[in-house]
């Protein structure tokens, strides 16, 4: 047998039982995985829905270890630490403030989280006249002012969660408020028309805020997106995300908490 041929027969018993694309070293790999089959990558994904690790709106066992499945006070005191703690001493007496807790949407033990459900948790925080602020359009009111407001870390989530709302959005269309392939330009020639459901991400929206072309005028529910991504990051622990959104709760939002104007919700 040529020696080149021996050789490989030698490496090849060497690694058997070997991973698919394990590293063999720091930098080097055996070999390319093989992309599965699709009724093979179904079968992993309900495996793994079934064992609590599937996305929002799967099968299985909810996670229930996050803040949000707290009771309301609870959240609230949370949420004022967590305040607190970015700006210290910088605050005025009024922003050291706890939000009260009442303020706070819980999600309840009977509901799943999920992108499909937000719709109907939507409706039954604003109540009976969800309707008439959600569908309608009221060339009476604040244009530029949502009723509600999602926050997120990403634009993907945003459409996301604006999708799981689409029963409730009737004539008026959502505001995408985010940078990514959207200008600020065309967002303030939007706010223009009537806006009842936004999502954005903070960065843009408080831009939005300061520059006028949005307002909180008519804002009843602002909706957290507390979903972890792959590396198990929410909004409130991605660094830099993190600290637009609490400049922006800061500057705009805090006051209408106090003031009893608006909710908040984890979600």
């Amino acid at each position: 047998m040529p020696a080149a041929m021996e050789k490989r027969k030698k490496e090849k018993k060497a690694v058997s039982g070997t991973v698919v694309g394990e590293a063999l070293g720091p930098t080097k790999k055996l070999f390319k995985t093989r992309p599965l089959t699709k009724k093979k990558a179904q079968a992993q994904a309900k495996a793994k829905a079934e064992a609590g690790g599937g996305k929002d709106g799967a099968a299985g066992v909810v996670d229930r270890s996050g803040v949000q499945w707290r009771g309301r006070a609870e959240q609230a005191e949370w949420f004022t630490a967590s305040f607190h703690s970015v700006f210290g001493a910088l605050l005025s007496p009024a922003e050291k403030e706890s939000i009260p807790d009442d303020r706070i949407v819980e999600l309840g033990e009977e509901i799943e989280r999920s992108t499909e459900k937000l719709g109907s948790r939507v409706k039954a925080v604003i109540g009976p006249v969800w309707k008439e602020s959600l569908c309608n359009v009221d060339k009476t009111g604040d244009a530029g002012s949502p009723v509600v407001l999602v926050l997120c870390s990403s634009a993907i989530r945003c459409v996301e969660l604006l999708r799981g709302m689409k029963a409730f959005i009737g004539k008026v269309k959502p505001a995408k408020l985010f940078a990514k392939h959207i200008k600020v330009e065309e967002q303030v020639t939007l706010l223009k028309e009537h806006v009842n459901i936004a999502a954005g991400t903070p960065n843009r929206v408080r831009k939005l805020i300061d520059i006028g072309a949005m307002g909180t005028g008519r804002l009843r529910l602002i909706i957290l997106d507390m979903h972890a991504d792959a590396k198990g990051l929410t909004i409130l622990s991605v660094p830099q995300v993190m600290t637009e959104f609490w400049e922006l709760y800061r500057a705009h939002f805090h006051q209408l908490f106090l003031a009893k104007q608006s909710q908040l919700f984890l979600y």
